[in-house]
């Protein structure tokens, strides 16, 4: 089969959807499928598949490049990669293709990692919110199936657009950053503690909290934070920097800024525990929380309403305060036999319900859309 895959960004520009979409491609290709992934930016990773950069950016040559691809292609199925903010503030590029692809008679799976944003999560006043709405709404209407990460992301899909329940299904993503065959944890029993927090610094990860809950850790134990991950808020950062300095653990917290994957495998086998204090919680959509899953790192994570239950049982969910993930992390610490039990369940819960092999058997089979998007895997 013919696979165009459609990435706002793609290695190594290092974020939770370029990784996914390179993830894909991979998987696919090693089932047998002839890919090509369009993208935009510089210097792209390659791989097993065909790569090609539309531009720079994604304005309005970049769409006719691709539009004038997919006219000419004999492509068996569209792959897009959809996340409103990637693609730029105007750039007409998503509707382009979701409705190129209708118009060729081309079935098109849209891959929904961010859609519908309210104020609060993405900082939008009223009317980005409706200009947001209005283009995936535009988005969504022309896709033959919509592959949604997670019940929270299916449910907002539908409570802002219910007529595509039809199309939509949910095709579960897998870590962003798997560990290799030879991976195994760093078992140490003294010295300092490490706790890791993982993902794109941006304030919506509140890692703020987790420079109170290292203040509050520390009280007890020697213990020191590195947040990996993608530097997307400079000024987001700094003030974190600020914060550490007057919580008086400014030489206990550090930014790696974006690493390759293998480093980032490296500190998650040394790291004693993991900290989540993100704004959506723990969910299936969450590449940074399988990934420390997939590593078998211990979490604790601060509790929210749209956490997933399934993850109940391998994360140590807390109140979302300093006190309550401190003296959770002082636990894993005076357990690290329970701590790494923790870790192993979650672990075996990532093998057993995440995969990329699986994540791509469910964009390219699919039970929703009709008879156009009937595309059986070889």
């Amino acid at each position: 089969m013919n696979v165009v895959l459609i990435a706002p960004r793609f290695p190594p520009h290092y974020d939770g959807v370029g990784d996914h979409a390179y993830a894909v491609a991979q998987a696919l290709t090693d089932s047998g499928h002839r890919v090509h992934v369009l993208t935009a930016g510089g210097q792209t990773r390659s791989g097993p598949f065909r790569l090609t950069s539309l531009g720079a950016t994604w304005n309005l040559l970049a769409t006719l490049r691709g539009c004038w691809f997919l006219s000419r292609s004999r492509e068996d199925l569209l792959l897009l990669e959809y996340t409103p903010f990637l693609f730029g503030l105007a750039s007409p590029a998503p509707i382009a293709f979701a409705w190129l692809a209708r118009l060729l008679h081309i079935p098109c799976v849209v891959i929904a990692h961010e859609i519908f944003h309210d104020a609060s999560t993405a900082a939008l006043s009223p009317i980005g919110k409706r200009y947001f709405a209005l283009r995936d709404t535009a988005v969504l209407t022309a896709a033959d199936r919509i592959a949604a990460p997670s019940e929270q992301r299916r449910d907002r899909i539908l409570n802002n657009l219910p007529r595509v329940a039809e199309r939509i299904e949910l095709v579960p993503i897998a870590a962003n950053c798997e560990p290799p065959p030879a991976y195994a944890r760093v078992r140490e029993t003294n010295g300092r503690f490490e706790i890791l927090a993982f993902g794109i610094v941006m304030p919506r990860r509140r890692f703020e909290l987790a420079i109170d809950a290292l203040a509050v850790a520390r009280e007890s134990i020697d213990a020191e934070l590195t947040i990996v991950g993608r530097i997307a808020d400079k000024e987001y950062q700094r003030q974190c920097r600020d914060h550490a300095i007057a919580r008086g653990v400014g030489r206990h917290v550090t930014f790696t800024g974006g690493v390759e994957s293998a480093e980032v495998t490296q500190r998650m086998a040394r790291a004693g525990a993991s900290i989540i204090t993100a704004r959506e919680g723990c969910t299936g959509s969450s590449g940074s929380l399988l990934a420390l899953l997939a590593h078998e790192v211990p979490i604790v994570a601060a509790r929210t309403d749209h956490d997933d239950v399934r993850f109940a049982s391998v994360v140590a969910q807390v109140d979302a305060n300093a006190t309550a993930l401190g003296k959770q992390l002082v636990a894993f610490a005076n357990d690290r036999a329970g701590a790494a039990e923790l870790g192993k369940r979650g672990a075996a819960l990532y093998h057993s319900d995440f995969n990329w092999s699986a994540v791509g058997r469910g964009l390219v089979n699919g039970t929703a859309g009709g008879a156009r998007a009937s595309v059986a895997l070889a």
